[in-house]
């Protein structure tokens, strides 16, 4: 008699894996089953809906294990072909309309989308033109209109948050329109520019600036 103990399923077995091992497993057990009444002449009654029993069983054996090779198969493919470094952007205005010498606060929000690393090299445009800047992240450095980010590394499903605090010298619409260029797992130069976003400064009235002063 083989031995009655289930085999362990492995936590990476697919459905298709789980269901032909334990078909397996039934089949060796329904074996022995039928042996033993085989041996005792008042059980020889059950042996033909034994039989049966087995046979209708064995229908789905080969079926289940040619989906598991299917999906071993699957499996496979889907592990070699992982999607390359891919940065997306959002542009966060705590204020739409600001008035000319109000300092707002302009954050990008950049994760990595892809499967693999990125380097972040810079942010193209981020500081708009006439507009002057208060308060720079502590992390990277600010070149001029641009902000260099120091090859930051941005791993898989990451996100990283830069925060800058800016003031309007002028009033008009300003578009903000920023670039973002990073590397990708070989080396190529990539970019993204996330959705622009428009803010309104507007002239300081005579009663704002009298409240301001007192």
């Amino acid at each position: 008699m083989s031995d009655n103990t289930q085999p362990p399923l492995s936590e990476s077995t697919t459905i298709a894996e789980e269901m032909s091992r334990k078909l397996d497993w039934i089949m060796k057990r329904l074996a022995a089953l039928e042996e033993l009444i085989l041996e005792k002449p008042e059980y020889e009654g059950l042996a033909a809906p034994l039989r049966l029993t087995r046979m209708g069983l064995g229908l789905y054996e080969e079926p289940l294990k040619i989906a598991a090779q299917l999906k071993t198969t699957e499996h496979v493919v889907e592990k070699s072909e992982v999607a390359p470094a891919d940065i997306q952007t959002n542009l966060i205005l705590k204020a739409k309309e600001v008035n000319v010498g109000e300092d707002f606060s302009l954050e990008l929000e950049m994760i990595n989308a892809g499967g693999v690393p990125a380097l972040l090299t810079k942010v193209e445009n981020l500081i708009p033109e006439r507009f002057k800047l208060v308060k720079e992240p502590e992390v990277y450095r600010v070149e001029g209109r641009h902000l260099n980010m120091k090859g930051k590394r941005l791993s898989p499903l990451k996100t990283i948050e830069v925060k800058l605090i800016l003031r309007p010298l002028t009033k008009g619409v300003f578009p903000l329109n920023p670039k973002i260029l990073y590397l990708d797992e070989n080396g190529k130069h990539k970019s993204h520019e996330p959705k622009p976003v428009t803010i309104t400064v507007k002239e300081l009235g005579i009663s704002g600036w009298i409240r301001g002063r007192g």
